[in-house]
């Protein structure tokens, strides 16, 4: 990604569309770098998706492994500093506590 400015965490918030009863509502991060526009306006440019979760099973310690498995995958991707991934890491702890225990998921 090409930019200059700091990244920032954003939260979306979505119903699937997939859902046959009434659809959960559910919440993505996604990390975005704010930047001044040729035109000298403010942008914000989409870094890359972090990760997601279903408010209804906040509770579920396996639900929020699973969420912290991606979000760590993801950040290790980007081609960020140490630094901001522990900014950022930070901000997503303030929505998804991390599990106290490790859950093995068997495939």
């Amino acid at each position: 990604m090409v930019g200059t400015g700091p990244v920032h965490l954003i939260w979306r918030t979505y119903r699937p569309s997939w859902y046959r009863k009434e659809p959960p509502l559910c919440h993505r991060a996604i990390l975005v770098r704010r930047m001044i526009g040729a035109d000298g306006k403010p942008r914000m440019t989409e870094v890359g998706y972090v990760s997601a979760y279903d408010e209804s099973r906040l509770t579920d310690p396996r639900m929020r492994h699973e969420f912290w498995l991606r979000a760590r995958d993801r950040l290790g991707r980007l081609r960020l500093r140490p630094n901001e991934i522990a900014l950022i890491e930070q901000a997503l702890a303030e929505r998804v506590p991390m599990s106290d225990q490790l859950i093995c998921r068997r495939r």
